[in-house]
């Protein structure tokens, strides 16, 4: 549990106020959890691993017993009411708001696609465990098991190999199996783009290079892993080409990477910095280019994210029609555009990755205290 005192006091900005969407959490979440968390204990990760997955005890608010199978959460608060084919809405408890109804797909099986979802948040903290503090050489070695274990799912990986390569092999089966082959595609190299990143993030850790700010969030933008987990977030929205190269709709997807990246690395920055591995952190970043301190970089940070949030909400009025036939897809992809960036900031304060048992009480004070080295 992390201690506050007086000293060393940080008052976390409090950028989404009067964010337009709300934290909504997938009705299916507890089924779901079940076999995604079965499914990562399974793979018997090496010690390394699991070790820094038993330091997050259970809580009276956090019902599993890791972070890591906690990562589930995070895509069943995004994957919501955005993906989903409006029909007859079920209920699933008489007594439960009308944002908790499930509403049911017609070309694929939710569940499946939600599933996909969830091993995916766990496969890419698994991925962190390995790379997180590894060396240029070895996180390059990753990422060659990773991409040829996607590239060929049906070859058998062999026995000596870092339990990785198996788990990328079945988890990209299980993506196979409720999409198609377009979007496997499209997966694979938003991956392999992620991993490419990560790559050159372990270079500049090894070497001490910062870098400035447009630099870093050039970097980040790929190695916060968000466009992956887009690619199976719209992978059922059914829309063209056009969509996705319209220069208002990259926008504003990269306006919610810019807020995701941005409020993760804020709430990151406590723990990083206090075990020496904040290098690779936009607080540090700032404080180093514009030669300020921790607090005042936080607030140089929070008038950024101001900005991209204005953005973001005044591109979502500019966006081009499509046609009748996509635009309930498009308000959907708007909609998860939002949604994404709300249920990470809430991740971020309920799971005990970054702040221990303290999460729900620092999310509402808003105060911190830096650890110490």
């Amino acid at each position: 549990m992390l201690s506050l005192t007086t000293r060393n006091i940080l008052i976390l900005p409090d950028t989404l106020t009067n964010w337009p969407w709300k934290r909504t959490i997938n009705p299916l979440y507890e089924e779901v959890k079940k076999e995604s968390s079965a499914w990562v204990k399974s793979l018997k990760m090496s010690s390394h691993a699991q070790k820094a997955i038993d330091l997050c005890d259970p809580s009276e608010y956090v019902p599993l017993s890791t972070y890591i199978l906690r990562a589930d959460l995070m895509f069943c608060q995004i994957f919501w009411r955005p993906l989903c084919i409006r029909r007859k809405a079920k209920v699933l408890n008489p007594l439960a708001p009308l944002s908790l109804r499930l509403e049911l797909i017609t070309f694929c099986n939710m569940l499946d696609i939600l599933r996909v979802g969830c091993d995916l948040m766990n496969f890419i903290f698994l991925c962190d465990e390995y790379t997180d503090f590894a060396t240029e050489e070895d996180v390059q070695y990753v990422a060659t098991v990773i991409m040829d274990a996607m590239r060929n799912p049906g070859v058998p990986r062999p026995p000596s190999e870092s339990i990785i390569g198996e788990a990328a092999k079945q988890f990209y089966v299980t993506l196979l199996k409720c999409t198609s082959e377009t979007v496997g595609q499209r997966f694979i190299e938003s991956y392999e783009q992620y991993l490419g990143s990560v790559i050159m993030e372990a270079k500049n850790r090894t070497k001490g290079h910062t870098g400035s700010v447009n630099d870093y969030l050039i970097a980040r933008r790929n190695n916060i892993a968000v466009k992956p987990i887009y690619v199976i977030l719209h992978s059922q929205l059914g829309l063209p080409n056009e969509f996705f190269n319209d220069p208002v709709v990259q926008r504003l997807t990269q306006a919610s990477i810019d807020m995701i990246l941005i409020c993760n690395d804020i709430y990151s920055y406590i723990v990083e910095q206090s075990c020496g591995n904040d290098g690779n952190n936009l607080v540090t970043i700032v404080m180093n280019q514009e030669n300020l301190a921790v607090k005042e970089a936080m607030e140089w940070i929070s008038d950024y994210f101001a900005e991209r949030k204005q953005y973001f909400l005044s591109d979502i009025h500019c966006v081009p029609s499509f046609g009748d036939s996509h635009s309930d897809s498009v308000r959907r992809y708007i909609d998860s555009l939002g949604i994404s960036v709300i249920a990470n900031d809430c991740w971020c304060f309920e799971t005990q990755r970054y702040f221990g048992v303290s999460g729900l009480e620092i999310q509402r004070t808003r105060k911190v205290a830096l650890l110490d080295r």
